[in-house]
């Protein structure tokens, strides 16, 4: 088995996103990308995969095993010989299907199995995952984690040879981050794998060959081991010394009022607690980390302090002078679920601006310090990537001023120089302007 590219390229118009890539890949020679967000990677996918927006346009060859197979004649190939985890897992799901019907679609319609068999291997499947007793749900019940699992099991279960996975452990705790890892190193000793991460580790140990992207070029291709651990090119050295393990630790003692406090405070959906009682308070200008395993109620939590979702049982206390919508406000884990899709990003900026009486300053500072261009704002919302809303996100709740945010996996869609920037920014504007 095997794919290769051949000068291939994107366009929006007269703009080129993506400079003409050439790349081989052979079965058992997996091949990792590695950039920042907004380089290009996630296009490459999309362009081999013959699934952009309708309105990029594509340059170039793609082959599979040889043979030059046109931009349309790929969607033929879908599910049985390429197959393709997208980013953003909610987009990849049926939102209105119960999770174990999704999968059991996949091998009913892709391996030919009936219904009983599907439904059969549809749950084994979950349960070697982890995700025993959410076989009901609906994805917009499940976590971000849970989520990314199932959109897993969804791109695999066809069986295809060419395996193309575009953040596959973003979300996941450690443990089912390394089950994924596996998953992928498994389908490399057969096939075809080619990888996008923002996470060294996992470039690591899948091995095989790196390329690595920035501003939709490639500066640097070699082995894993060539380019992780001897890196030529700055851009590559900086990629790898900003890992968060190397972040430098702040010490950082809030003096402020409080301006929430829980207690005995259970939080779960539809009625079922997730959690034991919880008491804490926040003070102004705190920053509160909460840590734990995927499914474990974090964002549900989030959703019960934001007052977006009831109590099981305790008690929220806000400060009165708090409590407006947006002093309160809530960084969602899925930055495209959080924007109008088909609407230019100016447009629903610019409506903030004029709504609040702030300043286009204030937005383009903003956006210069989380090295955003202007350009970004006459794009729509689905022509960005996750890492370039998910800073939009933040920017948009920045600039409200707000007394309480609560971020919900803020750097998840973001390489490390990104993210430590963009984390750097919440803590300086937590301190500076008293927000919990």
């Amino acid at each position: 088995m095997k794919l290769s590219t051949s000068q291939l390229a994107v366009y929006q118009g007269e703009s080129q996103l993506l400079s003409p890539v050439s790349i081989e890949l052979n079965a058992s020679q997996p091949l990792t990308i590695l950039g920042a967000t907004g380089a290009g990677k996630s296009l490459l996918l999309q362009a081999i995969m013959g699934s952009l927006p309708n309105s990029l346009t594509v340059t170039g060859e793609v082959r599979v095993n040889g043979k030059v197979v046109s931009y349309h004649q790929r969607r033929h190939l879908w599910g049985k010989m390429l197959a393709l985890l997208p980013q953003e897992p909610w987009k990849s799901l049926d939102p209105l299907m119960r999770v174990y019907k999704q999968i059991a679609e996949v091998f009913r319609y892709t391996q030919g199995l009936d219904e009983y068999q599907s439904i059969k291997r549809s749950l084994a499947a979950l349960d070697e995952m982890g995700l025993a007793g959410h076989e009901m749900k609906r994805p917009e019940e499940l976590s971000g984690g849970m989520a990314q699992r199932v959109a897993m099991l969804c791109t695999v279960a066809a069986g295809a040879p060419i395996l193309m996975v575009d953040e596959p452990t973003k979300g996941l705790d450690v443990a089912f981050r390394q089950e994924v890892i596996e998953t992928l190193k498994h389908h490399a000793g057969k096939g075809v794998l080619l990888t996008i991460t923002h996470d060294i580790e996992v470039a690591q140990q899948l091995a095989g060959n790196v390329i690595v992207m920035k501003e939709g070029m490639v500066v640097e291709r070699g082995t894993a081991q060539e380019v992780l651990t001897c890196p030529k090119h700055d851009y590559t050295q900086s990629l790898i010394n900003a890992q968060p393990k190397q972040w430098p630790l702040e010490a950082h003692s809030p003096h402020g009022a409080h301006i929430l406090s829980a207690h005995q405070l259970v939080v779960g959906r539809l009625g079922r607690a997730i959690t034991k009682p919880l008491s804490f308070s926040v003070q102004r200008g705190e920053i509160v980390g909460v840590f734990g395993a995927s499914g474990a109620g974090k964002s549900t939590l989030g959703d019960t302090l934001l007052g977006l979702i009831p109590t099981i049982s305790g008690q929220v206390d806000v400060l009165e002078e708090v409590s407006w919508h947006h002093r309160w406000l809530k960084v969602y884990q899925d930055p495209p679920a959080s924007f109008e899709p088909s609407v230019k990003l100016g447009t629903l900026l610019d409506e903030l601006l004029h709504i609040h009486s702030l300043t286009k300053d204030a937005l383009r500072s903003a956006m210069s310090e989380l090295d955003l261009s202007v350009r970004l704002l006459e794009r729509r919302v689905s022509e960005l990537s996750g890492g370039e809303l998910q800073r939009f996100s933040i920017i948009r709740a920045m600039l409200l001023r707000p007394s309480f945010i609560f971020a919900d996996e803020p750097v998840s869609r973001l390489d490390p120089i990104t993210g430590r920037a963009v984390v750097h920014k919440l803590v300086d504007f937590a301190k500076q302007s008293q927000c919990g």
